[in-house]
């Protein structure tokens, strides 16, 4: 036992990795907080971005009061660690006693900010999706991609085909071979990203915003969803305002975005928060959305991050896992 202020409990990633929720755990745990958002009954930060040279730092903070989790997590990403032997990103969370502010606990984020990444998507995925998806266009096979397939085959059942692009072709060969026999679904290599997501019901781009790549929207099926988790990085510029709907995770971030010059041709002319519409779907009055093809953008908010934290931290202490380290 320890009480705030004295103490705090230190989770390394193998202990994060060790009480890590089920993919079916994780997507509730979303959609509640989500949907706690959108209620009023939370509260999030905006991202905070810092550009060092060859990398960027960010921090999110956020607050839900019903769940007693209060916490901000830092995070880095420096591509061209790969050549220095070292992971690209990196990032611990805090999480503080809502009532004192004091720290009680400090954790590896790697999990939380993947989990948390592919959870959305796989979220926004079966809210947005038409029901007869079957077919997904993935773009990029790293821990992202790795995380999304099965957060995918639970959000997603009826999904069949999943066709993986990447630089090289080794490494979309390996993916698929790694994960025949884990999902309910066929993955088959394509030949290039736009082969991939061409007429697909769901095209997924995990890149890290891969230089020269501009996948378009148009080339989804009719009622196509795309889901880009660079950002604007990506997709061609034109994309965002040609779909009927875009839906983002954090409407101010999305107004932030756009005061700093992002998305010049415009966005969508209907634009929705992924909390309304869960908690509208949940009261059993789901939103009118437009047809034709639609993006989800996640565009950065603590508010996952938490509560995914609150819960390996229960489950931590439940367990007796981690180091307290006197305050």
């Amino acid at each position: 036992m320890f009480a705030p202020g004295r103490s705090y409990r230190a989770l390394s990633a193998a202990d994060v990795d060790a009480v890590a929720p089920s993919p079916a755990e994780t997507l509730r745990l979303l959609e509640d907080a989500f949907r706690a958002l959108a209620a009023g009954q939370a509260a999030a930060s905006l991202k905070q971005l810092l550009h060092p040279p060859g990398g960027h730092i960010l921090s999110v903070s956020a607050l839900l009061p019903a769940q007693g989790a209060l916490g901000s997590k830092w995070h880095s990403y420096f591509p061209e660690n790969d050549a220095r032997g070292l992971p690209r990103s990196a990032g611990l969370l805090i999480l503080n006693d809502p009532e004192s502010g004091l720290p009680i606990a400090v954790m590896d984020s790697t999990w939380i900010t993947t989990a948390r990444t592919a959870g959305v998507t796989a979220l926004a995925a079966h809210l947005l999706s038409p029901p007869s998806a079957r077919t997904v266009g993935l773009v990029g096979t790293g821990a992202l991609a790795r995380a999304l397939l099965p957060l995918l085959a639970t959000a997603l059942p009826g999904l069949e085909r999943v066709r993986v692009a990447s630089r090289h072709e080794g490494s979309r060969q390996a993916f698929c071979a790694a994960f025949a026999h884990a999902v309910p679904f066929t993955l088959t290599p394509a030949g290039s990203p736009e082969e991939a997501v061409r007429g697909a019901d769901l095209a997924i781009s995990a890149t890290g915003g891969e230089p020269g790549l501009a996948l378009d929207v148009a080339a989804l099926a009719p009622e196509g969803l795309a889901l880009p988790l660079e950002i604007d990085r990506a997709w061609t510029s034109r994309s965002f305002a040609e779909a009927s709907l875009l839906v983002v995770d954090f409407l101010p971030q999305l107004q932030f975005l756009r005061q700093q010059g992002r998305f010049p041709d415009g966005v969508a002319p209907v634009v929705h928060e992924l909390g309304g519409l869960l908690q509208g779907q949940a009261a059993g009055h789901p939103a009118a959305l437009p047809a034709g093809r639609r993006i989800f953008l996640q565009l950065g908010t603590g508010i996952g991050d938490i509560t995914l934290a609150r819960a390996v931290h229960e489950e931590a202490l439940k367990r007796g896992l981690g180091t307290v380290v006197p305050a």
